[in-house]
């Protein structure tokens, strides 16, 4: 025996009794003919996870097991070089075929199985449908506000201008009327400022929807206006040249009046539109209205309000005077005789206020009866007839002649020969200082 074995046989008893491993070899189980479980699910419900197998319990090693028989030594073998391993040569790349994609059958009986194609994701997002923003409520009622307010503020500056064309062009007595004009005017215009203002902050430039119907309805109700100014325009301009009056004022301040007020609408047409090709519109309209009105109020307070409040005491004399005639008359009639002075009356209104401001003066011509011999023209059939007439004077100081004095005369058809008259004419009067002649006639009922 080789010393070589004689020392791996003490080796192996040292080592104890040999345990033989079983060897175990996995063998593939065959390829199924028929579709698998996982084949038969339903895509959208889970499949169920296979049932782990059991495990055995562990064995405890049996310490009266004989040992089994040692196999024999394997003998050693001589060691071979190693050789180096053979690379293949690398087959070119080919490009790649996507997969086509699973096609359902037609008969749904069976589930198919899933497709292990993974999605295909684009890099671009896809197209999304344009989303409406829905219209803010509080922006049209605030777009209508404004376009109203200067369409009323338009409207009183338009009539406010005619007023004050008549008053420079015609002397007109405009200014009872007017001061309501520049009222309105002075209430609208900082309306329609503040609201064009807030306005223009969130004003779009293309409006869509409400706003685009709210912006129509007004601009053809401005561009209408606009327009029948011309159409006025034109129609005095042929009255001017067809009339044979030698006046022509009244033409001239329609005129006027009908080409400044079209100026208006057009320049309100044009910010209700507030075309892209025009933005000075929105910017300068405010401030184009805020020196308009501010002139022609001015001009409103210069002539007729001015020319008002001159003349306020003529108008109080021509409406009072008729009335204290007749308050006169009817004193002689109740005390067949005229009153000593104006206190003895009793009137109201205009006439009261004319004997309270000293506005107008009295003076009795005669004290008594006109005789019959004395009675001339319109007296001598009033003395036949058993009446009387007693002859008194109304003074009073114009501050400016009438419009109708160059056009009509005072004096009354009705008068006597020496002027006196039974009805006062106070419409057409000079300026300065006017008497009138007046009469009240006393009819006797006793006669007839």
């Amino acid at each position: 025996m080789r010393p070589d074995e004689d020392q791996s046989r003490q080796q192996l008893s040292r080592s104890g009794p040999a345990t033989i491993q079983p060897i175990s070899r996995d063998v593939a189980p065959a390829p199924s003919a028929g579709p698998t479980f996982s084949e038969f699910t339903r895509p959208d419900q889970p499949v169920a996870a296979p049932s782990p197998e059991p495990t055995p319990p562990p064995t405890s090693p049996d310490p009266y097991e004989r040992p089994a028989t040692p196999p024999p030594a394997p003998q050693p073998q001589p060691l071979a070089p190693p050789t180096p391993p053979v690379m293949p040569a690398p087959e070119p790349l080919q490009p790649q075929t996507p997969a086509a994609p699973v096609v359902p059958p037609a008969n749904p009986i069976y589930p198919q199985p899933q497709s292990t194609v993974p999605p295909v994701f684009s890099a671009t997002p896809a197209a999304q449908p344009p989303h409406k923003e829905s219209a803010d409520a509080s922006l049209i009622v605030l777009q209508w506000l404004t376009y109203a307010f200067w369409g009323w503020a338009v409207l009183s500056l338009s009539t406010l201008t005619t007023m004050v064309l008549s008053s420079f062009i015609t002397k007109a007595d405009t200014g009872s009327f007017t001061p309501y004009a520049i009222a309105a005017v002075l209430v609208l215009l900082p309306i329609a400022f503040g609201c064009d203002y807030f306005y223009s902050k969130k004003e779009p430039e293309k409006k869509t929807g409400p706003e685009n119907i709210v912006m129509i309805i007004h601009a053809v109700i401005f561009a209408l206006c606009a327009i029948g100014s011309l159409i006025l325009a034109v129609f005095f301009l042929v009255q001017i040249f067809t009339s044979s009056s030698a006046d022509n004022s009244g033409a001239q301040v329609g005129l006027y009046s009908s080409l400044i007020i079209a100026v208006y609408y057009v320049l309100t047409f044009l910010r209700t539109l507030n075309p892209a090709k025009l933005p000075w519109i929105q910017r300068s309209y405010k401030f184009i209205m805020l020196i308009t009105i501010g002139i022609i109020a001015i001009l409103g307070v210069v002539g007729p309000v001015a020319a008002e409040r001159s003349t306020r005491n003529d108008r109080l004399i021509d409406d009072g005077l008729p009335r204290l005639t007749n308050t006169i008359n009817d004193y002689a009639e109740d005390n067949k005789k005229l009153p000593a002075s104006l206190s003895d009356v009793k009137t109201t209104g205009e006439a009261q206020k004319l004997i309270d401001d000293n506005l107008v003066q009295y003076k009795a011509v005669d004290t008594g009866q006109i005789s019959a011999t004395q009675a001339t023209g319109a007296n001598r059939s009033l003395s036949a007839r058993g009446s009387s007439a007693f002859r008194y004077e109304l003074c009073v100081t114009y501050k400016e002649k009438s419009r109708s004095y160059d056009k009509y005369n005072s004096t009354s058809r009705y008068s006597d020969s020496e002027g006196y008259t039974e009805y006062i004419n106070s419409s057409a009067h000079p300026a300065g200082n006017v008497c009138y002649k007046l009469k009240a006639v006393v009819y006797d009922s006793s006669i007839n």
